[in-house]
């Protein structure tokens, strides 16, 4: 999407240009305004008149209005259902059933011409539903929940039939991925329960920028795609948008061919179960919730005998410590000498029948898997069951060897395979070789980032950032960066930085602390939900927001 100033026409049309060249199918353009949708036609024929015949998309915020402009310019609208809505009463929070009957239609009514418009100019609308942004009517009945969100999306596309308009695309976006793989395995299932199929626009939103947020977006991508779920994808970056469309070319690129083999979005479409766990995962011996694991690299390998080197920490030069790896056949051979704190086991194959009782003998096991990524979940099943027959508090990890030669590659490909098993938390850290890397401390780097967006280990502050859009009034990636300069030493911390007041403050609700743009660089700094200090110069953000947390 781009983010260029609303009144710039002819750098948005550039900057489309470069969104283009970079490898997009389409592009997305902010109109927030009367002045910026009428300016769509000139961008239009300015990109037609250099060559670029791709689809363009209005993105309507706040003002429905400007959608019935857009839908005769451009390909698609995207709308979002929050705004269409009337405002309820000052502390209105619930609403009766006739009340709830009488606002739906209210909003049929308000959606009827834009249909009309759609209708007869062929032009598509994405029904772009957001964790932050949903209407108080529905956060009443359902809360800011995936739940939430696939309600809020399916009574539009209801209204959407009931009007006769099926040229309709769906999005359910949040910047946690564990609620966005949700709410789109929701929103599947729901659709496949109403007889509907419309394709799914998918990506996380507000990511952030930088490796953080490739993580993010491909934890959550490769995680749907791998289900067979997703038509488009959106990578969501706080950096200029031409550079999310690589990141989204590497992490679409292997399930093309999937995609082409699969049978049509129906009855014969099966959603893979996803195991959803609330509970933290007991710590593993040492106290760790999750780790990070490589191999040994000093080659002190004695009589057959062989170490991994756990991590403690993300940045080179933290402390690590080197424990014993077994086979199977040396424990139950008695060549083992054990370690009274971690002990790892490698499973080349299916573990014995006697192998519970072998494992009772080991003070910390951690078992790692060699197995192809197909029968990950199977192997992984047959482990937790043999080890809760026993009793035994055993780590799973996988050893997953990544052939990529850039850090964009390795990450989708650690998403890919063992992406799933992290946000269920079946697996206790990770182990990747990553042989092609230039330096052996960036997988170590990923691998925290991986735990960490995963939610099974807080090893850094944590940032949350949209990728800005011509809404923004300050220049967020600035201040983003001297945010996370002051404040990347505090663990465990969240910090929000968003642009406008679309879907900043629902989405960055469960932060510790928010920057909000308030006007031409200008911003408001939260803690929680609340502003605490207003209309801030945006180059004395930083140092206000750190003057802030010190002061608490």
């Amino acid at each position: 999407m781009t983010n260029t100033p609303a009144s710039d026409v002819m750098g948005t049309f550039e900057q489309a240009i470069r969104v283009f060249e970079a490898g997009a199918d389409y592009v997305r353009i902010s109109t927030p305004t009367r002045e910026s949708t009428l300016g769509l036609r000139k961008i239009r024929e300015e990109l037609r008149l250099a060559g670029f015949d791709q689809p363009l998309v209005a993105d309507i915020h706040f003002k429905p209005e400007l959608a019935l402009i857009a839908a005769r310019l451009v390909e698609k609208v995207r709308i979002n259902p929050g705004n269409y809505t009337s405002l309820p009463r000052k502390g209105k929070t619930d609403w009766t059933n006739n009340e709830y009957a009488a606002e739906l239609e209210r909003t049929r009514d308000n959606l009827a011409p834009l249909i009309s418009v759609c209708r007869d100019y062929g032009t598509a609308i994405r029904v772009g539903t957001n964790a932050g942004s949903l209407s108080p009517r529905i956060v009443s009945r359902y809360g800011n929940t995936p739940e939430g969100l696939v309600q809020s999306t399916i009574e539009f596309l209801k209204i959407f039939e009931d009007l006769g308009f099926y040229q309709s695309v769906v999005s359910l976006k949040a910047s946690n991925p564990l609620i966005m793989i949700r709410s789109y395995l929701l929103m599947a299932e729901r659709m496949l329960k109403e007889g509907m199929s419309y394709p799914l626009h998918v990506g996380v939103t507000e990511a952030g920028e930088g490796r953080s947020g490739r993580i993010k977006s491909a934890l959550g991508l490769c995680t749907l795609l791998k289900a067979g779920i997703g038509d488009t994808i959106r990578v969501s970056l706080s950096e200029p948008p031409e550079d999310e469309i690589p990141v989204a070319r590497k992490i679409a690129a292997p399930f093309q061919q999937v995609f082409q083999e699969m049978p049509a979005f129906g009855s014969s479409f099966k959603i893979p179960p996803f195991e959803w766990s609330h509970e933290p995962a007991p710590p593993l011996p040492g106290g760790h919730k999750a780790i990070v694991i490589g191999k040994n690299q000093s080659k002190t390998e004695v009589k057959g005998k062989h170490s991994v080197v756990v991590y403690a920490g993300k940045e080179s030069g933290e402390s690590h410590e080197e424990y014993p790896l077994f086979s199977e056949k040396q424990i139950s051979q008695g060549d083992a000498s054990f370690h009274p704190e971690y002990n790892f086991v490698i499973l080349n194959q299916e573990p014995g029948k006697d192998f519970g009782q072998l494992l009772k003998k080991v003070p910390g096991p951690v078992l790692i898997i060699e197995c192809s990524p197909d029968k990950l979940h199977g192997q992984i099943k047959n482990l937790r069951k043999l080890t809760g027959a026993e009793s035994i508090n055993a780590g799973v990890l996988v050893m997953l060897p990544l052939e990529g030669s850039d850090e964009e590659e390795v990450i989708s490909g650690l998403a890919t395979g063992i992406g799933k098993a992290l946000l269920e938390r079946k697996l206790r850290g990770i182990w990747a070789e990553a042989p092609n890397l230039p330096s052996k401390q960036t997988i170590i780097n990923i691998g925290f980032d991986m735990l960490q967006a995963a939610g099974l280990r807080i090893t850094q502050t944590e940032f949350i950032s949209c990728p800005t859009c011509a809404r923004t009034s300050f220049d967020l990636q600035d201040v983003l960066k001297e945010v996370k300069e002051k404040t990347s030493h505090l663990p465990g911390i969240k910090i929000a930085v968003m642009g406008c007041v679309v879907n900043g403050p629902g989405e960055m609700a469960d932060a510790d602390f928010g920057i909000l743009g308030a006007g031409p660089g200008k911003v408001n700094i939260y803690r929680r939900s609340h502003p605490v200090l207003k209309n801030i110069d945006q180059h004395l953000a930083a140092d206000r927001l750190l003057e802030l947390i010190n002061t608490l």
